[in-house]
């Protein structure tokens, strides 16, 4: 995962085991995994980018909630505060 690049005859490699690799700028590397809650060393932590797509019913509901009332409760404070309420 250490991104060790060097430049032979204009091409820009990185290594990869024991080889030199052509590097592309726009390669992307996404990995999936089944297990509900996957541990990860520290290491693999610092050089990647983790995201946690599991979504529960009480998760969704939090954030639905938060979307339609917060905004309601802060126009309602709102108008309160002017005394238009």
């Amino acid at each position: 995962m250490s991104e060790h690049f060097t430049v032979q005859g204009g091409r820009l490699l990185i290594r990869l085991g024991d080889s030199d690799v052509e590097y592309n700028k726009a390669f992307k590397f996404y990995m999936t995994t089944k297990l509900a809650n996957p541990h990860y060393l520290p290491e693999v932590c610092i050089k990647v980018t983790i995201i946690n797509f599991t979504v529960t019913k009480t998760g969704l509901e939090d954030q639905l909630l938060r979307y339609f009332f917060i905004p309601f409760l802060t126009f309602k404070s709102t108008l309160h505060c002017c005394d238009l309420l």
